[in-house]
């Protein structure tokens, strides 16, 4: 509004003063998304494509095919699990070591920040320092995804008084699924395309 650079009126409407945390909560989801693809691509360069597949093979996750090929979800959640990381830790050499610990901060975050579990006194602060200070150490770029996890985190859960659970975005997300299915009945198909908008028999 400052500059005159707002077309529509906002969607979501807010007292002026309101923080931008209160109004957006850190998605959850699309920063674990985030920090576990960005390590997995630093880890590709670092040890190899081929030994970074044989690892998450040995865990047993893959890659969507959709968004540019990214571990999604569940498969993210696997990859900062201790047992997928004692396994990286056994597959690789020790100069593989930081992503391993890496990793591992970042699922004591997934389990204390990310779910539906609040502990009030627990130091999530803390946590979150343990994995900055661990990323910081990789072959990794501080992206606006990481900088959310680092610095908006935890400042929403004290806001709150609770976990990121319960205004994930996960619910929106599956609703992906759902439109697809409705895709799939009504889009106009490939052969026919050439043909839509010139039928002469529209309803107005």
């Amino acid at each position: 509004k400052n500059f005159q650079n707002c077309l529509e009126v906002p969607l979501l409407k807010r007292d002026d003063s309101a923080l931008v945390l209160e109004v957006l909560p850190p998605p959850e989801l699309h920063l674990l998304m985030g920090a576990i693809n960005t390590i997995y691509v630093a880890l590709e360069k670092d040890w190899g494509k081929d030994n970074a597949l044989t690892w998450a093979s040995a865990v047993g996750v893959g890659r969507s095919p959709y968004h540019g090929s990214q571990f999604e979800g569940n498969a993210c959640r696997e990859l900062c699990r201790a047992r997928a990381v004692s396994q990286l830790t056994d597959l690789a050499p020790s100069t593989i070591v930081p992503y391993a610990e890496a990793l591992l901060a970042l699922g004591k975050v997934v389990d204390e920040c990310f779910g539906m579990h609040y502990d009030p006194d627990m130091d999530h602060q803390a946590l979150v320092d343990d994995f900055r200070e661990k990323y910081l150490k990789l072959n990794c770029s501080v992206t606006p995804k990481m900088h959310a996890l680092f610095h908006h985190v935890v400042p929403f859960m004290q806001l709150v008084q609770d976990s990121l659970g319960p205004y994930s975005e996960q619910v929106g997300e599956s609703i992906h699924s759902k439109w697809t299915q409705v895709w799939g009945r009504y889009a106009v198909k490939d052969h026919k395309r050439e043909i839509y908008g010139k039928s002469t028999n529209r309803v107005s």
